[in-house]
């Protein structure tokens, strides 16, 4: 799946660390460019509330959580009900 990989939207840097580009490949592999626009958006949105908010966080956990959130949504890594 071709997506646009962006380094930097409104202010936030997109990591580019090892783990990040790993998890972000994964995603790639077994899901939609929907989901992955989708996590993307989660990252954003929540590193710019936590920047508002003047909080410290960690953003490559943040970036790699927001990745895989949605990940048991793709039919090849289902197990189960999505909810368990």
């Amino acid at each position: 799946m071709a997506v646009q990989k962006l380094k930097n939207v409104a202010g936030i840097t997109i990591p580019d660390s090892k783990i990040a580009s790993e998890a972000t490949e994964l995603l790639l592999e077994h899901g939609t460019e929907f989901i992955y626009n989708h996590s993307l958006r989660v990252f954003l949105f929540s590193s710019l509330n936590g920047k508002r908010q003047n909080m410290k966080y960690d953003e490559e956990l943040l970036y790699v959580s927001s990745v895989f959130h949605d990940l048991g949504l793709v039919s090849a890594l289902q197990q189960s009900r999505f909810e368990v």
